[in-house]
């Protein structure tokens, strides 16, 4: 369910085996004020955290990693990380696999930052609705406030630019936000303000502009003081205008058949410049739709959600997720031509999971989320390195490529920790090819 337009890559061959790196934490967390999901439940100091009755996770921990490293080998991934806080116990945990760069050889861990591209709309969001709740700005504002002469301006509100039923087309050219801006009113638009729903990246470059207008500040200030530091988020940062406050993630991008090393510059700003560990990002979710950031009034207009098409449903900056573990939950994904991830937090629960990778894995991040919170929850028991069993096990490159629901390729050795091609290994039952990935769930097809 990637709603960017910014992952245009295809996927080709190159598997990377990384070295499992992990961090774990339990700790107390400060008190909400409020609790959208369930009002009911005690918040009182006292009652802040419930007692973790499963203090044990080292298993839980490892299976975690092993997801990882197998999610890499079935995507010929470069590398990936995933980022856990429960609110209900206060356990945060954070692990990661493979390489930041594959040329290099080096490890990616989880101290690395990201750049989360379209998950920025959520920060720019909670931004805006901390701007009303400063009463500096209504949702219901119309766009002829802060521009005047732009087509249709007086009928596009604030709140059509956050659920992008604004109309106004996504930009192709990036440039300077009021470059953007400009170039947008002579592009044709996809529907008229709020008779329909069409994901623009333009939306949020408005957006963007309007926060520095009414804050006085630049976006990147007004983030760092309203929402970076209220969410208790140390690494995250507006690339764009405030760099990095930490190592960053080298991107990777399929070229020439190939997974190349590729991080050159991010020219995202407001629709998709932020970067964050994932650790960061798993912390944010639960605090925004915990009640730390916003008030419970701000948190359900932004959880009020229209039709995206299908069964893809979209607030304010925030997609509906559903998931068999943990219900509906709340969050975004994002993508590049080299980095990709989603976090959610799903209030049934009261978890929190981010995703993210440094190679332009597509959907495949909502699966592996998916047997993240499996395994998290207990739902299922934590895989093992030698669970899953077969008659023959296949090491050498085949031809022509075997081809799988999710995934075109050739085989390869699993010894070689950076093999130059390849997709990983696969299990072989009667001439039906089963991968290892959670266990044998997908079957490759002529």
């Amino acid at each position: 369910m990637t709603m960017s337009r910014e992952n245009r890559a295809g996927y080709s061959i190159l598997t990377v085996l990384g070295v499992l790196l992990g961090v774990s934490c339990h700790e107390s967390k400060p008190v909400a004020e409020s609790d959208i999901i369930f009002p009911d439940t005690d918040f009182s100091a006292e009652a802040d955290v419930l007692p973790d009755e499963d203090d044990d996770r080292s298993e839980i921990e490892q299976g975690i990693g092993l997801l990882l490293r197998e999610h890499l080998l079935f995507t010929s991934g470069a590398g990936v990380a995933v980022g856990i806080d429960d609110r209900r116990t206060g356990w945060r945990f954070a692990t990661a696999a493979g390489a930041s760069d594959t040329a290099k050889e080096t490890v990616l861990t989880t101290e690395h930052l990201f750049r989360v591209a379209s998950i920025t709309k959520m920060f720019v969001a909670t931004a805006v609705l901390r701007l009303q709740e400063e009463e500096k700005i209504n949702l219901s504002d119309f766009l002829v406030k802060w521009y005047p002469d732009y087509p249709l301006a007086d009928r596009i509100t604030v709140k059509m630019l956050l659920n992008h039923t604004s109309g106004i087309s996504d930009y192709t050219q990036p440039d300077e936000p009021e470059e953007i801006i400009a170039a947008s009113a002579d592009m044709p638009r996809y529907f008229e303000p709020g008779k329909g729903w069409a994901y623009s990246n333009t939306n949020y470059v408005f957006l963007g502009r309007i926060v520095e207008k009414v804050s006085g500040i630049t976006l990147g200030e007004y983030l760092k003081r309203e929402v970076f530091e209220k969410g208790e988020l140390t690494t995250a940062s507006l690339e764009k205008e405030k760099g990095l406050l930490g190592t960053l993630a080298g991107g990777h991008l399929y070229a020439n058949e190939h997974l190349e090393p590729y991080t050159g510059e991010n020219p995202a700003w407001a629709d998709g410049g932020v970067v964050a560990s994932v650790a960061d990002l798993a912390h944010f979710a639960t605090r925004l739709f915990g009640g730390w950031i916003l008030s419970t009034v701000s948190l359900d207009q932004m959880l009020s959600f229209v039709s995206a098409g299908g069964d893809v449903s979209y607030g304010l900056g925030v997609l509906r997720y559903d998931d068999p573990v943990g219900g509906e939950g709340y969050g975004h994904n994002g993508s590049l031509t080299n980095y990709n991830g989603e976090v959610v937090y799903f209030p049934k629960i009261k978890m929190a999971v981010a995703v993210q990778a440094n190679y332009p894995v597509i959907n495949d991040n909502d699966l592996l989320r998916r047997e993240i919170l499996r395994v998290a929850t207990r739902t299922i028991s934590p895989p093992r390195a030698d669970e899953c069993e077969a008659p023959e096990f296949i090491t050498a490159a085949a031809d022509p490529p075997y081809e799988t629901v999710r995934f075109k390729g050739f085989l390869n050795s699993i010894e070689a920790p950076f093999p130059e091609a390849g997709a990983g290994y696969f299990y072989f039952s009667n001439g039906l090819g089963l991968d290892n990935l959670f266990c044998g769930e997908y079957a490759f097809y002529d």
